[in-house]
């Protein structure tokens, strides 16, 4: 491909479309035209948007050659990340530059990265769900928390003292943590599993923490949280 051909086809290319997620494209000094995926990796159909410049025929190799419609003004490619498209073939009708063949270069969205995105949606989606909370008044604590899905089925909460609090000299309407506190290793108390109500109490004579996981039917975890932890 000369560097007329390349001048042209950059000034033909318009997009990589799909309603649920457009991917883009490169064309590099060779005249490659390097179409990238979207970052969600499950989109893999696209169409390749070009302007219609007097075109006598457009057509691509997906395995077999195949046409395409030039009557409009915008011309559509199929790609198909499942069945690559490799070259698409340009025929014009008044000889702007010369008939050519494009090589198409399919460059794969990072699946890890986008499960690790998603994953991490949906973590802070099932917090927020959670509206976790752990409230202490002397020495009863209770952790509270909702449904973080509609897989939830139960909940395990473990609690840990984590320190020792002061016994007040003095009165005082409401109990308070000294500022002073002897902070211990994280040292485990018991182990409760809730299957129909969305509260947890605990008595004891200690600061305290909780490790709340939620799980559905299955067993499987859907989410875990810290917290009341010093780290």
């Amino acid at each position: 491909m000369d560097k007329y051909q390349i001048s042209f086809l950059k000034d033909i290319t318009i997009s990589v479309d799909n309603a649920d997620g457009c991917g883009n494209f490169e064309i590099d000094n060779e005249g490659n035209l390097i179409v990238v995926q979207n970052e969600n990796y499950k989109i893999t159909n696209y169409n390749l948007k070009i302007k219609n410049k007097d075109f006598a025929s457009v057509s691509y190799y997906a395995n077999a050659w195949k046409t395409v419609n030039v009557e409009s003004d915008i011309i559509n490619v199929p790609i198909n990340f499942n069945n690559p498209t490799t070259i698409i073939k340009l025929e014009l009708k008044n000889g702007v530059v010369d008939n050519f063949d494009i090589s198409v270069i399919l460059k794969k969205a990072d699946e890890e990265a986008w499960n690790i995105k998603c994953e991490n949606i949906e973590k802070k989606k099932r917090l927020k769900n959670m509206e976790l909370g752990l409230n202490s008044a002397e020495t009863l604590h209770t952790v509270i928390f909702k449904p973080c899905c509609n897989d939830y089925s139960y909940t395990i909460v473990k609690w840990y003292a984590i320190s020792e609090y002061r016994r007040p000299n003095y009165e005082h309407i409401n109990f308070c943590y000294d500022t002073r506190v002897n902070f211990m290793s994280d040292t485990f108390i018991e182990e409760c599993k809730l299957t129909d109500k969305f509260y947890c109490n605990n008595v004891c004579a200690y600061n305290v923490a909780a490790e709340v996981t939620q799980f559905d039917k299955n067993g499987k975890e859907l989410i875990s949280v810290r917290i009341g932890f010093k780290n």
